[in-house]
């Protein structure tokens, strides 16, 4: 269970720990370890010290009056959470309204206290008003500052946003030039590569002419030899037909020869072949 800081001050009132009257002593006053249980072991008050008879303030008499009053009302005790402190409960509101009402006596005309739930026409825009609503020109520089310090933090984020973006782009850029470099290397290779191509078919054409004049050339030696080569055929078979009848005739002739040469028989008949 949470404890209520606020449940410790009612506490002490209920206890009398607190003096029924303002202007009784307030040394003995302490919070620390009352019953109640919802309230917390270890509490203390924070105080305004004011003279009774303040008409020796004159005009601020009635100003610090307004001022005490603004801090016991809804609106002050909302802004006490900023400051780390706890508003006060309502029986100890009612015990300070009441002391400020019948304890202070102060000189002057009394200021005006304007909320922003009880807003008074006319009356707010008074010179001797307290108002929730009304800011001082300090406060309203303060509260330009402020906006200017968040639209600089604002511009600043942007523009690490864009130093980022910028570094990156920068990196693309680098990487694009290092590519760029690489295909104009490319290209020059691929330029050099269609020089020696172009050589290359320059040289293959050239040899495809002299192929083609070599295989002309074959061919007409191919005729020639061939030529040269039946007539050496018919030749050879002309020696060969007419070789043997030769042969024949000539053996012939020289058996007749012998024949010739011989002496015949007798009686002068003829030998017959």
């Amino acid at each position: 269970k949470e404890a209520d800081i606020s449940a410790t001050a009612d506490e002490a009132l209920k206890e009398s720990v607190i003096p029924s009257s303002p202007s009784a002593d307030w040394s003995a006053v302490n919070l620390y370890n009352l019953d109640g249980n919802a309230t917390w072991p270890i509490t203390s008050l924070s105080y305004f010290y004011v003279d009774k008879d303040s008409t020796a303030f004159q005009e601020s008499g009635p100003l610090l009056k307004a001022f005490l009053k603004f801090v016991l009302s809804q609106a002050g005790q909302g802004m006490l959470s900023e400051f780390g402190f706890t508003k006060l409960p309502e029986h100890l509101l009612t015990y300070n309204n009441d002391t400020l009402e019948n304890e202070l006596v102060v000189s002057g005309q009394d200021w005006v206290l304007e909320l922003k739930a009880e807003t008074q026409k006319y009356v707010g825009a008074g010179d001797e008003v307290l108002s929730e609503k009304r800011r001082s020109y300090g406060e309203y520089q303060r509260t330009n500052f402020a906006e200017d310090l968040e639209a600089l933090q604002a511009s600043h984020a942007e523009i690490e946003a864009l130093t980022r973006n910028v570094t990156e782009l920068e990196k693309d850029h680098a990487m694009m030039m290092s590519d760029h470099a690489m295909m104009a290397k490319m290209t020059l290779d691929m330029n050099e590569m269609e020089r020696e191509m172009s050589t290359m078919r320059a040289e293959m054409a050239a040899m495809k002419s002299l192929d083609a004049k070599m295989e002309a050339h074959l061919d007409e030696d191919h005729v020639k030899t061939t030529v040269e080569d039946i007539a050496i055929a018919s030749i050879c078979l002309l020696f060969l037909v007419f070789a043997p009848l030769v042969l024949h005739n000539f053996l012939a002739a020289r058996k007749l020869l012998r024949l010739s040469r011989e002496p015949g028989p007798k009686g002068g008949e003829m030998a017959r072949v």
